[in-house]
């Protein structure tokens, strides 16, 4: 199924205003992770199981605690369960500081948090250095809508962390979740 998709990005930028950027273009539908589709028990659901399948496979899964902050129900639900289906176990948070009590209540390591870099009550930059105070040898991933230029603008990614632009494939993910992981 083809379908066309229209991103609008508005970023703030205090005291010198907002920078704003629309593109529109042809998409596959079934091939990005975050349609709602997904969730409603679609055969994307189960493409996404037979591909998540695939990359446990070529080596692509893990084993490891990642904790997943994400405003957005929806999207926060797919990508929990994409990330289970991968071998992780996953910690799903949807604001920063619900993030940080999941923190401080885990006794065992977390090895990533996987972030929005924006959310209402608290950024995935400020979140990551609240949570390093106290576990300083954890990964971070970055994932925004925001292009990938507008981001860097801002300093992001910072060292030692992985950049990844929505929307990705359950492929693309597997693959940046090695690459912050190492």
């Amino acid at each position: 199924m083809i379908t066309h998709s229209t991103t609008l990005n508005v970023l703030p930028l205090p005291g010198l205003g907002t920078i704003t950027s629309a593109t529109s273009k042809p998409a596959l539908a079934p091939d990005f992770i975050g349609m709602t589709l997904a969730r409603a028990g679609s055969t994307r659901a189960s493409r996404d199981k037979a591909e998540s399948s695939r990359l446990l496979l070529e080596n692509q899964s893990g084993n490891e605690t990642i904790l997943y902050v994400e405003d957005e129900p929806v999207l926060r639900g797919v990508i929990t369960d994409c990330l289970g289906q991968l071998g992780y176990k996953v910690l799903p948070a949807n604001t920063g500081e619900q993030a940080l009590s999941l923190s401080a209540a885990h006794s065992g390591d977390i090895d990533l948090l996987l972030t929005d870099v924006r959310m209402p009550d608290l950024s995935g930059p400020e979140l990551a250095i609240r949570i390093r105070e106290s576990r300083p040898r954890m990964k971070v991933m970055y994932v925004s809508g925001y292009p990938g230029d507008i981001v860097a603008a801002h300093g992001l990614p910072a060292p030692g962390s992985v950049f990844l632009a929505k929307p990705f494939t359950i492929k693309v993910l597997a693959a940046k979740l090695r690459e912050a992981l190492g």
